[in-house]
């Protein structure tokens, strides 16, 4: 078990009992343990770097669903509603039109 976690740029200074995360600019980590026989900083793990929210797959085009698309087993829903003078229109769950006042 460590004592603690080390974050840094740079190999910390010889210090047994800690983990070391080097965060790269991606936001990919390596995580190290420090081997007080060979005086250096062992690589344990390789994280790759997280999905950004604003990712996209442009490569993909068009998706197109067959069937029905549910949540957790629900359809949704099919027809127009109006909230405060705004349309929404709805196929399946999916929007496919909006109307403003």
């Amino acid at each position: 078990m460590y004592n603690g976690i080390i974050l840094s740029d740079g190999p910390p200074a010889h210090v047994t009992g800690y983990a070391w995360c080097k965060v790269f600019p991606d936001n990919s980590k390596e995580w190290y343990h420090f081997n007080k026989d060979t005086q250096s900083w062992v690589l344990d793990l390789t994280e790759p770097a997280p999905a950004l929210i604003d990712h996209s797959h442009p490569t993909h085009g068009d998706i197109n669903f067959t069937g029905t698309v549910s949540a957790d087993g629900d359809e949704g829903l099919t027809g127009q509603k109006t909230i405060a003078g705004y349309t929404f229109t709805f196929k399946k769950g999916l929007l496919v039109g909006f109307q403003a006042p």
